[in-house]
């Protein structure tokens, strides 16, 4: 019995060194991570003044990527979600959650299309996109996106029926013709 037992304890050992031997997520002292999430990139903007020539405000960024980490996790991935719901964004200080809507997400191969609503875009700066989070089940997307000044914002997606307007104005339409 009593060699069982220091089996029992060598194996739990054994474990406890091998888990903790796994890849953990690697943060750098004192930087912010958001809560639930075990992976994040970041998104640089570029400094050409022919594309952002002066500081925006709310600006609402299109990010459209193909990236194999944002497959589901059953295709190889780290997204949780099937339908792209536990990737997010923040400000660039890691913390601070910006709105987005997400246009499109394919889980089979990490295609990602997303607007998100930067609070002060100059000729240059970061955000950051988490992803891999178990707990996010709800459709994260925001009209607060689109702020006052856009009166109609549609997509075009739907194939039949209304084209919904992504504002809180909703001026969805109709197809004609």
């Amino acid at each position: 019995m009593h060699k069982i037992v220091n089996i029992v304890v060598v194996l739990a050992l054994v474990t406890a060194l091998v888990v903790a031997l796994l890849p953990q997520p690697a943060y750098a002292t004192g930087e912010n991570w958001e809560a639930g999430y075990i992976y994040r990139k970041q998104i640089t903007f570029t400094a050409d003044t022919a594309k952002i020539p002066s500081t925006q405000t709310n600006f609402p960024v299109v990010i459209s990527l193909t990236d194999s980490d944002l497959k589901i996790v059953a295709n190889g991935g780290h997204v949780q979600n099937t339908n792209g719901y536990d990737i997010k964004f923040t400000a660039s200080d890691g913390s601070t959650d910006l709105d987005y809507e997400i246009e499109k997400y394919n889980g089979a191969n990490g295609e990602y299309v997303a607007h998100i609503r930067v609070p002060s875009l100059a000729t240059s700066g970061i955000i950051y996109m988490y992803y891999d989070n178990s707990s996010i089940t709800a459709n994260p997307s925001t009209t607060s996106t689109w702020d006052s000044n856009f009166k109609m914002i549609q997509h075009l997606q739907e194939t039949s029926g209304t084209h919904y307007d992504s504002t809180v104005n909703a001026n969805n339409g109709t197809p004609q013709g």
